[in-house]
């Protein structure tokens, strides 16, 4: 299963869910097993809401005082991009509420390699 927070803003992520699976290589099993898992990744991403939703973010920035190591270079081009962004367009006014954590038609759905 491979698992994505994707940044929307500064205090909304969406979590971008895809289960793949190797061990079953006929095509119409593999695809009814990662169907049949779907449903249990969404459950306990649902269950992981209140831990994600209660988490007070540290702050991220290009330059604080961090020793960072080669290993770093996405977090550091992350911070650079977003650094950049963030001087060309002003921040948009905060929302309400986060979108709601739901499935939308056609994601979530991996399927077999092989």
């Amino acid at each position: 299963m491979v698992a994505a927070f994707v940044p929307v803003d500064e205090e909304h992520t969406l979590l971008y869910l895809r289960f793949y699976q190797r061990f079953l290589r006929l095509p119409l099993l593999g695809d009814l097993v990662a169907r049949l898992a779907m449903p249990f990744n969404v459950l306990v991403a649902h269950q992981d809401r209140r831990v994600v939703q209660t988490h007070q973010p540290k702050p991220s920035a290009l330059r604080m005082g961090e020793k960072l190591i080669r290993g770093d270079l996405p977090v550091i081009e992350y911070r650079r991009r977003r650094e950049e962004l963030m001087t060309l367009t002003p921040p948009p006014p905060p929302s309400a509420a986060p979108p709601p954590l739901s499935r939308r038609a056609g994601e979530g759905r991996g399927q077999g390699e092989g």
